[in-house]
């Protein structure tokens, strides 16, 4: 197989592993929103903003650092392999210890058992880490997608049959750590024997790994408080209940783009590395990832903002009906944290983790600053600083692509052009259909029949204005020959 078969190959077991992850993730959801109260998912999002932050270091950016650099001994594989396991035992001890630092900060004693048994986690994934970098390093996508798949579904099966055990909150804790004990499992008994570690370990040898790690690791660890700055100030000041409610519908508005996007630029990552002198390539191919996120990601999102009010009572139960008003003004987040997110790719393919440490930087700077004024006022007005703040960095983020890669704002818009006129009729066509449904029972047989002929069309649409570009990935992604 050529490299640009295996490039198309991981791509589509991928965006099979996505499609297979939103199922199992809608299935939990609208099984657990009936079973658990908002607040139960309020207590959780306070947790996962801990674990996920503390994640980050579970690997001291040591993952980049090995899909950027090309020849890797077995000796610094070694090395650094036990610096994972090193970095895990610590950070388990040290949430041990901060635990009651963390409950004082939320004026919660309800999470600290949830965090103290979420943190197994950090025994757990850093057995399993490094071998998960090298299947990723080699384009091998899609023994990784049916490893997760294993693990999203035992996960799944685990959090049903807590919640029904009455576990509560923690059913959503176990589930994970079912989640992250298969997925290790599985990749240990297939990769163990295949790179033969062995008990070598000498730091002289990860130096250069180490350096480009750490400004890995703090941008990473910006982007994550950035990120969440949110989730910390809503669990702070106004609670879990309505953390639990902003915690569904920000859920709504971005798993589009968090289950879609690392499909491209987990791939996008290796392919841009080892092409990184050559700016045509990766303009050619940002542009190529930035089209094909506005013909998938912006229509799921419109339709989840502007048909919210059905969607949310239907799926999700009455006691939810706050999250909608969230939902409807998040809409313009979900599409612009999608057209930004493939930069870092770029980035981190030019061998600039500085830029991405400093860019992160100044987007926390400024998260901080916009959401503690915001989250005194409301959860509504949380919403409303969101979309300025992302409609801000999108444009600012350009002009660095500019920088790196040479790659024009207008040449950018013009790429995509015709993927926004059409959202903008597929936006309008779904506002006036909801007009005829909001006061009318409906079902969810109707309701999928109905986004089945709206996504119909749409994709009609597409094929008729982007007959080219569609070709291309029936041909690439897919197989098929031109119709």
């Amino acid at each position: 197989m050529t490299y640009k078969s295996r490039i198309f190959s991981s791509i589509r077991w991928s965006g099979l592993l996505s499609g297979s992850s939103i199922i199992i993730e809608f299935l939990k959801y609208a099984i657990l929103a009936r079973l658990l109260d908002p607040k139960d998912f309020g207590l959780v999002s306070m947790v996962s903003v801990v674990i996920g932050f503390a994640l980050a270091y579970t690997d001291v950016g040591i993952s980049t650092a090995l899909i950027h650099f090309q020849n890797v001994t077995k000796r610094e594989l070694s090395s650094l392999y036990w610096m994972n396991i090193f970095c895990g035992i610590f950070i388990f001890l040290l949430i041990q210890i901060i635990v009651p630092g963390i409950a004082y900060f939320y004026n919660e004693e309800d999470i600290k058992p949830l965090i103290r048994i979420a943190s197994f986690a950090f025994l757990i994934i850093p057995f399993g880490q490094q071998f998960r970098t090298l299947l990723k390093k080699e384009l091998k996508f899609k023994v990784l997608s049916k490893i997760e798949f294993i693990a999203a579904f035992v996960g799944l099966c685990v959090c049903i049959v807590s919640a029904f055990l009455h576990y509560g909150p923690f059913s959503l804790i176990l589930g994970a750590l079912a989640k992250v004990c298969t997925d290790t499992m599985i990749i240990l008994f297939i990769s163990w024997k295949e790179i033969d570690l062995n008990f070598h370990f000498s730091l002289s040898e990860i130096k250069k790994y180490l350096r480009f790690g750490f400004w890995q690791l703090g941008e990473r660890s910006l982007i994550f408080v950035s990120a969440n700055i949110d989730y910390l100030l809503v669990g702070r000041y106004l609670g879990p209940k309505i953390l639990g409610f902003y915690t569904l519908a920000y859920q709504l508005i971005v798993k589009p783009f968090l289950t879609i996007n690392p499909i491209l630029t987990q791939v996008a990552f290796p392919v841009f590395s080892r092409n990184q002198k050559d700016n045509k390539v990766l303009q050619n191919g940002y542009l190529k990832i930035i089209k094909l996120l506005a013909i998938i990601v912006f229509p799921i999102v419109i339709c989840i903002s502007i048909l919210s009010p059905i969607i949310v009572p239907l799926i999700y139960g009455p006691n939810w009906e706050v999250s909608i008003i969230i939902i409807q003004i998040l809409l313009p987040v979900g599409i612009f944290k999608a057209l930004g997110n493939p930069s870092g790719s770029i980035i981190l393919a030019k061998g600039r983790p500085d830029i991405g440490f400093k860019w992160n930087l100044f987007v926390l700077s400024m998260n901080f600053i916009v959401f503690s004024i915001a989250v005194r006022i409301g959860i509504v007005q949380m919403a409303y600083a969101w979309n300025i703040l992302s409609f801000l960095y999108f444009f600012i983020i350009q002009f660095i692509i500019y920088y790196l890669i040479n790659l024009r704002l207008n040449v950018f818009l013009s790429f995509i052009k015709v993927p926004i006129l059409l959202n903008l009729v597929l936006g309008v066509m779904l506002y006036s259909v909801l007009q005829n449904f909001i006061n009318q029972a409906i079902n969810l047989s109707t309701l999928s029949l109905f986004l089945a002929t709206i996504a119909g069309g749409y994709v009609l649409l597409l094929y008729v204005f982007e007959k080219e570009f569609i070709n291309y990935l029936l041909i690439h992604l897919f197989k098929i020959k031109k119709v």
